[in-house]
């Protein structure tokens, strides 16, 4: 598929990729009008792409529709450059939609594009040859290989993205901000793509790495949306505006993190307010009613009396004005009526532009030791056998959470059920993906992923004799 010529792309998956693009460029024209951003790269404005798309004949491709579209590689190179962006990140486009609204893909199962001038030099690109049905963008998993002295292309976009780097090393660049990171194998690095960034190989052999794009709305987006409501204080707005501005341009004082950044120790408060107003907003929308309507304020704080939070405090929570302790989580999970797991990792320390975790705690430490995963206590989880591990920290204002989960042989986690999309990458062993009630099951095979949508009620189950080791990612668009 991916060598074809011709590319035959859903025209409504192209428009819903194409109008996120829009939505964001708009949004970050708009930044960059108000003065409020030196750093952030310059896009497109909305009449450049019209007019470029509308002189190449696809003025109509934004517009939602049923038909399939027949485009060769250099029409999607076409469609890239009036957005902006680099030709690599409309490749996505060029797999096929899969007909089941989960799917695993083996490591075998890759197409591999040798080399692949598109993404940089000496470098080699694996993508699934099919992708997930709807919504399949939001996440755009692919294997990335880099040889000794290969590099990826500079290149920025909307979003976040996380490297995972399998074997080898790595040194991610952010060229404008002066700053480099570098990743050993078994560690990962989370950071905000709309950095202009590019990766080199900085060990004598080829390095693997595992590319995670994450398109889904941010928490950045909402802060600038919170910005904009007419019926909001001075303080709120002045508060969004600071924490946009680091997010997107950090301060040469302080390029690294930003100025509420804190240590790596678990928080008796919500340290990530936008983060889980985030979260908390998708989940009251998941669960409107047949006309559309999502429950009231007061419905949801009618749903637990006892714990003291009212609709006042929800509508706080949900604007990210009002703190949080760790204590009332038990009572949020009640009133969203989810696992308390999922709230968890809004507890952590916050970093920003990246973050830098070790999964992997056999890997040599080194003076410069990033942070680790930590164990999550069973009153939170309520399972004896299993092991949940959340990072020390997390990308503030992040679109992605990142677990680690290690279940003994012939153990099985608590079903989880939530708006978005989940990836899980098997480290070592293998397990059964089953969801409810419908009896469908994905087993993942070790170096494999399975890729699914978070409303289907899942679990994650070990038949075997072995221990499985799994890196997750949840994305709650």
């Amino acid at each position: 598929m991916l060598d074809s010529p011709y590319i035959l792309v859903s025209q409504s998956s192209l428009a819903q990729t194409l109008q996120r693009v829009r939505d964001v460029t708009e949004t970050e024209m708009e930044i960059v009008s108000g003065r409020l951003f030196d750093r952030l790269p310059l896009l497109p404005p909305t009449s450049y792409v019209s007019e470029t798309l509308r002189v190449h004949g696809h003025d109509a491709l934004e517009r939602p529709g049923d038909r399939e579209i027949d485009l060769t590689a250099r029409e999607l190179m076409v469609i890239a450059e009036a957005y902006g962006l680099p030709s690599c990140i409309l490749e996505i486009l060029r797999c096929e939609v899969a007909t089941s609204p989960a799917l695993v893909v083996a490591e075998n199962e890759l197409l591999i594009d040798h080399p692949n001038e598109t993404y940089g030099h000496a470098v080699r690109v694996g993508r699934a040859p099919q992708r997930l049905a709807p919504g399949g963008t939001v996440i755009d998993p692919f294997f990335l290989g880099i040889s000794s002295l290969g590099r990826t292309m500079p290149h920025c976009h909307s979003g976040d993205e996380l490297l995972f780097v399998r074997s080898g090393s790595l040194d991610l660049h952010f060229p404008k901000l002066q700053c480099l990171v570098h990743v050993d194998a078994g560690e990962y690095v989370h950071f905000y793509a709309e950095h202009l960034h590019y990766v080199t190989n900085s060990s004598a052999s080829p390095c693997e790495t595992w590319v995670f794009r994450i398109w889904g709305d941010s928490p950045r987006v909402d802060l600038w949306k919170q910005t904009c409501k007419k019926r909001v204080g001075h303080g709120v707005r002045r508060e969004a505006l600071r924490t946009l501005r680091e997010s997107i341009a950090p301060s040469q004082d302080s390029p690294f993190s930003g100025p509420d950044a804190t240590g790596g120790t678990p928080a008796a408060v919500i340290r990530d307010r936008w983060g889980l107003a985030h979260f908390v907003s998708r989940l009251r929308s998941s669960q409107a009613d047949e006309r559309g309507r999502p429950p009231t304020f007061s419905q949801l704080a009618d749903r637990d009396a006892k714990s003291k939070i009212n609709r006042a405090k929800l509508y706080r929570i949900h604007n990210g004005e009002s703190k949080v302790a760790a204590s009332q989580l038990p009572f949020l999970a009640t009133i969203y009526r989810i696992h308390p797991l999922l709230l968890c990792d809004y507890l952590a320390a916050v970093r920003r532009p990246y973050v830098r975790i070790r999964v992997d705690r056999r890997t040599e430490r080194e003076a410069a030791r990033p942070e680790e995963m930590r164990e999550l206590d069973i009153a939170v989880t309520g399972e004896r056998t299993v092991n949940w591990q959340l990072p020390e920290s997390r990308l503030a204002n992040g679109s992605c959470v990142v677990a680690r989960v290690v279940i003994p042989a012939h153990a099985e986690t608590t079903e989880f059920e939530h708006p978005g999309q989940v990836v899980l990458l098997s480290l070592a062993g293998k397990a059964e993906v089953r969801f409810s009630p419908d009896g469908l099951s994905l087993a993942v095979q070790e170096s494999a992923y399975a890729h699914f949508h978070g409303r289907m009620t899942y679990k994650i189950v070990n038949p075997y004799e072995v221990p499985a080791d799994l890196l997750v990612l949840r994305v709650y668009d």
